[in-house]
């Protein structure tokens, strides 16, 4: 009976990870609001947003489920399959060492009002992925001091897809 054990898994993973989406299309747009409240300039609200997405990788790497890729760009689209259940995710090279991660589905720019709110809904994934390849990516390996990410488009904000603008910080 391991066929049967091993659809029961698949199955089970399937359940968690639907169920996160929807919990995170729920809560994340009050969340928003109320950080906007508190923050109330453009500014500080995106800082916040980033921060966030920092704090949630700072807990991923403490649960030690760590995704074992050694190319930052593959590893991107791992954590974009396995955690966000989102394949149609790209990363594509803009210019020497800046890549835009392309977001077609964006989970958290999902179709919510806010009224007044001018800031990307997905900052949280710059914060997220730039903690994240900062301390699991062997960075000397390839010559990067850092990487830097920035989210400079998004679906909330009137764009067709979400844009993350990774760069790789070189030794000078």
């Amino acid at each position: 009976m391991p066929e049967r054990d091993e659809r029961q898994k698949i199955k089970e993973e399937f359940l968690k990870k639907t169920a996160n989406a929807v919990i995170i299309q729920v809560i994340y747009p009050s969340l928003v609001l109320y950080i906007q409240q508190k923050f109330q300039t453009r500014e500080k609200l995106t800082e916040q947003l980033f921060r966030l997405g920092e704090k949630l990788a700072e807990t991923y790497l403490d649960d030690g489920d760590l995704i074992n890729e050694k190319d930052f760009k593959k590893y991107i689209l791992a954590v974009f399959r396995k955690y966000l259940m989102n394949k149609k995710v790209k990363i594509k090279e803009i210019e020497k060492d800046v890549y835009h991660i392309i977001d077609p589905i964006c989970l958290l720019c999902a179709k919510t009002e806010i009224e007044g709110l001018d800031v990307h809904m997905c900052t949280p994934f710059s914060g997220y992925f730039q903690t994240l390849l900062n301390e699991i990516m062997d960075k000397e390996s390839i010559g990067v001091k850092e990487f830097q990410i920035k989210t400079i488009a998004s679906k909330w904000m009137g764009s067709p897809k979400c844009i993350h603008e990774l760069k790789l910080v070189r030794e000078e």
